[in-house]
C-alpha cells in the first residue's frame, strides 16, 4: 500500500505536468470552444468589414493551472461572412461568401478559460487577411471591382441613400459612412454595383433637401447604422445620367450593438463610440413611441466619416497595409493577475494586398493532431455567369 500511493502521486503529478503547458490537439473540445468565443468576441468589437467565420483551427497550445484556469493559444483559419460587422451576427448564422469574393487568413488569438471564476476572455488578436481572388478571375460580361475612390461609385450610392431615405419610415435622414464595396459591369452602357454603410444624421426629415449636405453622423449611443446594396445603370448614350434601379439596406438597431473598445488596427488607433442599448428614431417602433435624438457633447467626431479615398477594390473598411514600424502588444494574460475579464483584447488586423498574400499552408503544425477538420462551412461555389443580370437598359 505504501508503494502503491506514492506510485498513483506520480502518475497524478505526470499528467498535469502533460496538462500544463504545451501542444494540444486541434480538435480537443475546450480548444473548439476557445476558437469559437474568440472568433465572436473579436467580431464583436470590430466596427468595420465583415465577420469572420472559422474554417479550420490549424494549431492550438495551452497552458493550464488548477487555480486560475486555462490560457489558450490557437491559430486559426478564417474566411469573410456576407454578414457585416455592425449586424452583430453570430459567425455560425451568417451566410459564406463566394469563393472569388471571400477574404481568408489566419488570426492568431489568445483566450482564457476559467470556468468556476465564469472567466471567457479574448485577451489578444493578430490577423493577417488576403483579398479574394475576384480580380484575378477573367469573366466576360461579369461587374469588375475597381478603386473604391472612384467618384462614380460615391454619385451612386448618393442617388440610391436618397432613394432610400425618401422609402424608409425612420424620422432621421442616414448619410453615407463608407463605401464598402464597388464594381462595374459592361452592358449595353455601364452598370454599377454599389456597397456602403450607413450612419443615422443629425437631421431630421423636416429638414430642406437643400440642406442635407450638411447633416453630419449623429454622435449618439442611439445612432441607428446599416449595411445597403445597390444597382444603378447609365446608357451608353447618357454615360453620366445614373440612374438607381434598386438598393436594399440592411438596418441595425443600436440595441443589439456592444460598445465599440480602444482597438490597435494595423497600426491606426480607432477611438470608439460606445452604441449602447437605446431606441431607434424609427416612426413606428416595437416601442409605440417616438424618439428624439440630441446630438452628444463629448466632441470626439467620427474618424470614419467620409473615407471614400481608399485606392482598393476590396471590401474592407478595415484597411492597412505597410507599417512603418514594428510593435508587439504584450498584453498575454499572467495567472495569480485579478479578474482579468474586464480587460478589453488588444491586437490588429492588416489586409494583405494579393502580392503580399501566401495560401494555407498544407501543413502549419508538427503536431499530428494538426490542423483540425475543415468546419462545415464552405463558400459558395463560384459561378461562371454574371452575378447579377443586370436589367435591360432603354435605347
Amino acid at each position: 500500500m505504501r508503494m502503491i500511493l506514492p506510485a498513483f502521486l506520480l502518475v497524478c503529478t505526470q499528467v498535469l505536468s502533460a496538462r500544463a503547458s504545451g501542444g494540444v490537439a486541434c480538435n480537443d473540445s475546450g480548444v473548439e470552444a476557445a476558437a469559437d468565443l474568440s472568433l465572436r468576441q473579436l467580431n464583436a468589437i470590430r466596427r468595420k468589414g465583415f465577420v469572420f467565420a472559422l474554417h479550420r483551427i490549424t494549431d492550438a497550445h495551452e497552458e493550464f493551472n488548477i487555480e486560475n484556469g486555462t490560457i489558450y493559444q490557437l491559430t486559426l483559419d478564417v474566411l469573410e461572412t456576407e454578414c457585416h460587422v455592425l449586424s452583430k451576427q453570430l459567425w455560425r448564422d451568417c451566410e459564406p461568401k463566394k469563393l472569388n469574393e471571400a477574404a481568408s487568413g489566419k488570426c492568431k488569438v489568445e483566450f482564457h478559460i476559467n470556468k468556476p471564476k465564469r472567466i471567457a476572455h479574448l485577451h489578444s488578436y493578430n490577423c493577417a487577411i488576403r483579398p479574394g481572388a475576384e480580380r484575378l478571375l477573367g469573366c466576360a460580361g461579369c461587374p469588375a471591382p475597381a478603386p473604391l475612390d472612384d467618384v462614380r461609385f460615391l454619385e451612386v450610392a448618393k442617388l440610391s441613400l436618397k432613394k432610400y431615405n425618401n422609402e424608409n419610415n425612420f424620422n432621421s435622414y442616414f448619410s453615407i459612412a463608407n463605401i464598402t464595396r464597388g464594381r462595374i459591369q459592361v452592358v449595353a452602357g455601364k452598370a454599377y454595383h454599389v456597397e456602403f454603410t450607413i450612419h443615422e444624421s443629425s437631421c431630421n426629415k423636416t429638414t430642406s433637401p437643400e440642406k442635407l449636405d450638411q447633416c453630419e453622423l449623429l454622435d449618439s449611443e442611439d445612432a441607428v447604422t446599416g449595411y445597403c446594396k445597390s444597382f444603378a445603370v447609365a446608357h451608353w448614350s447618357t454615360p453620366d445620367e445614373k440612374k438607381v434601379e434598386r438598393v436594399s439596406c440592411n438596418v441595425f438597431s443600436p440595441e443589439n450593438a456592444d460598445a465599440e473598445p480602444h482597438v490597435h488596427d494595423g497600426g491606426n488607433h480607432e477611438h470608439g463610440h460606445g452604441h449602447g442599448k437605446g431606441h431607434h428614431g424609427k416612426k413606428e417602433d416595437r416601442h409605440g413611441k417616438k424618439h428624439g435624438h440630441s446630438k452628444s457633447k463629448h466632441g470626439n467626431k467620427h474618424d470614419d466619416k467620409h473615407k471614400h479615398g481608399q485606392k482598393s477594390s476590396e471590401s474592407h473598411e478595415e484597411h492597412s497595409r505597410n507599417h512603418t514600424r514594428s510593435h508587439h502588444h504584450n498584453h498575454r494574460p499572467r495567472f495569480g493577475r485579478p479578474d482579468s475579464s474586464s480587460h478589453t483584447p488588444v491586437g490588429n488586423i492588416t489586409y494583405l494586398t494579393s502580392e503580399d498574400a501566401s495560401p494555407f499552408p498544407e501543413n502549419p503544425s508538427k503536431s499530428e493532431h494538426c490542423p483540425g477538420e475543415v468546419k462545415q462551412f464552405s463558400p459558395s461555389p463560384v459561378s461562371d455567369a454574371p452575378s447579377v443580370q443586370p436589367a435591360p437598359i432603354p435605347k
